[in-house]
């Protein structure tokens, strides 16, 4: 497919002509093979994978509800038994502990090689005994240590108030995991297991056989009682975005409220612990979750052609966006709610009529998240376990870049101070939400680059110089991952770096590496999980990411973008598009 403005240009030459023909080849087969992926009902949901084999904990699930012959626990098994390394350990002690005793679950004996092998990996590490807090939980559950060495949580957190280190004090993506974890810590349930299954042999020191379990007072059958109403609360708020880790202690709640196995609501809990999971031949893994939103919201972003003429597909993201907006009443997402509203900016949608109600809600939710500090967090304002990050603060950033946001109006001068003072040594930005330096520093630069911020700046012509540096001899970047290189390509378009060697060689390396269907994929873990740090792999991310930098390199080589259309919102106060007219937000105070 060839371009238009390329058939009747003659200052390019014959080389330029055909590379910039491949280029939109390679856009139009990578945009075909993404809308293929996209569901009937206008979303986008892509597998996401992590390190931690939660293959183990579906396991030890199974086994604490007195399901230890379930037909996915060999499935589950066999996985585990792939992921071991050549250590001879799944990483971590906590990882090992809880592989090794699922293992042990599924009928492997202490006496098998491997199983020998691992034991004596994980003594090596410390023991069962330096497991973390939820491999104790899961080892107290199974009657493999008393609840004494678990950690103390206390349910009747969740009656106090924030300022009194309530529950609201925890992080938001804690709080599910530590309202559950409270209520069987009040509950401190135990499931036998046979003597085969034990996992004394994991255990440098023999585990204490005491267990004093405290009784219930007044206060204990209150906090109890308003730690299950929270938990049933967020149910339907959950919606297809709960994680795997709140589900299984939901289950875990349930039992010790004495909910019956075959009872609706644990059925339903069940059930969408059972739609996490993919079976592969002879092998079973589990999606830690599923991110609907985030997923669309990129899809929709890399599809786009910038024109937003309307096609029927992304109509119906849009509109499944839009109507998702409506549901969700119950979590809070920063760098999912700028995710979308760039998507319906980029795609032409956030001008229509339909979209105005949601995209002013999704802006003034943005400016009220604004941290004292100039930056954004992730689900939180204000909270010191949720700090700021210059990662989401660029997202945010780019997203309000779309509705006239630009350099020298208030909230733009702090958050790009905030996000200048995070700069590493090394040149780039390395945050907890997000460890791969490519990631957070090609956010950084597009970030900064949508709010007009100076491309020529000594800090971004510092991380340019790290990028070009960092690059591989095959043109990639990183491990050599699609994703990675659309990452660098992304940032040094940012800082006006097109016509540059590095850029090319890194378009090239894009170009060559797309299959015949026109994907791209990956076995590399590129992505950190925000609430446990585990690595993550998104299925989506080597389909997207490769697409927007291939998209924007054959737009700043050929034919300069147009500047970004505006919404003007006359309806609020304020325009965003013209003269500096503020009415107050939290984001000023």
């Amino acid at each position: 497919m060839k371009p238009p403005h390329l058939l009747t240009d003659n200052s390019l030459s014959e080389r330029d002509a055909a590379w910039f023909e491949e280029l939109a080849g390679t856009g139009a087969r990578g945009r075909a093979a993404l809308i293929a992926c996209q569901e009937p009902d206008g979303h986008w949901l892509g597998e996401l994978e992590d390190d931690q084999n939660l293959g183990a904990e579906l396991v030890l699930l199974l086994a604490f509800l007195g399901r230890a012959d379930d037909p996915r626990i060999p499935l589950a098994a066999n996985y585990l038994l792939k992921q071991q390394q050549a250590t001879d350990s799944w990483g971590d002690v906590g990882p090992s502990v809880r592989s090794y005793f699922a293992l042990k679950i599924a009928g492997y004996t202490a006496d098998e090689p491997q199983m020998q092998r691992a034991a004596s990996a994980i003594r090596a590490l410390g023991g069962a005994e330096a497991s973390d807090a939820l491999t104790r939980f899961y080892l107290a559950m199974l009657a493999q240590i008393p609840y004494s060495v678990c950690p103390t949580v206390p349910v009747e957190t969740v009656l106090l108030p924030k300022w009194l280190r309530g529950i609201g004090a925890t992080p938001a993506w804690e709080r599910p995991v530590r309202v559950a974890l409270g209520v069987i810590r009040a509950h401190e349930p135990v499931t036998p297991l046979p003597e085969a299954m034990h996992v004394g042999e994991l255990f440098v020191r023999s585990p204490e056989a005491r267990h004093e379990r405290r009784g219930f007072g007044p206060l204990r059958r209150r906090a109890v009682r308003a730690a299950a109403n929270w938990i049933r609360a967020r149910y339907s708020a959950a919606g297809p975005g709960t994680r795997f880790r709140a589900l299984t202690l939901n289950a875990v709640v349930l039992k010790c409220l004495g909910v019956p196995t075959d009872d609706s609501e644990m059925r339903w809990v069940l059930k969408q612990l059972g739609a996490l999971c993919v079976v592969d031949g002879d092998t079973l893994r589990v999606r830690p979750s599923e991110s609907p939103v985030r997923d669309t919201a990129l899809s929709l972003s890399a599809a786009s052609t910038g024109t937003g003429n309307g096609s029927a597909r992304g109509e119906s993201a849009a509109q499944w966006l839009l109507e998702f907006e409506t549901r969700n009443a119950g979590f809070t997402d920063t760098d999912s709610t700028a995710l979308a509203l760039i998507a319906l900016a980029r795609s032409g949608y956030a001008l229509r009529e339909t979209c105005n109600g949601a995209v002013c809600r999704a802006l003034d939710f943005l400016l009220a998240m604004q941290n004292r500090d100039g930056g954004w967090a992730a689900f939180d304002r204000g909270l010191r376990a949720d700090p700021s990050c210059p990662a989401l603060t660029a997202r945010v950033l780019e997203a309000l870049s779309h509705f006239g946001f630009r350099a020298g109006q208030p909230p733009v001068d702090t958050a790009v101070a905030f996000v200048l003072s995070h700069q590493e040594v090394s040149s780039s930005w390395r945050t907890r939400w997000g460890t791969n330096p490519l990631a957070t520093t090609s956010q950084v630069l597009v970030g900064l680059h949508a709010v007009g911020f100076d491309t020529f700046a000594i800090p971004l012509r510092r991380a340019v110089r790290w990028l070009k540096e960092s690059q591989n001899a095959d043109g990639s970047w990183g491990d050599s991952t699609p994703t990675e290189t659309a990452w660098a390509l992304l940032a040094l378009l940012a800082a006006g770096e097109g016509e540059s060697a590095e850029v090319r060689a890194g378009a090239e390396f894009l170009v060559g590496t797309q299959h015949a269907d026109g994907s791209w994929t990956e076995s590399a873990f590129t992505g950190t999980d925000f609430a446990h740090g585990s690595k993550l792999k998104s299925e989506l991310y080597p389909m997207c990411f490769p697409l927007m930098a291939l998209d924007r390199y054959l737009a700043d080589r050929i034919e300069p973008a147009e500047a970004p259309k505006v919404l003007t919102r006359t309806d609020l106060g304020h325009q965003t598009g013209g003269p500096k007219v503020y009415r107050h937000t939290l984001a000023e105070m």
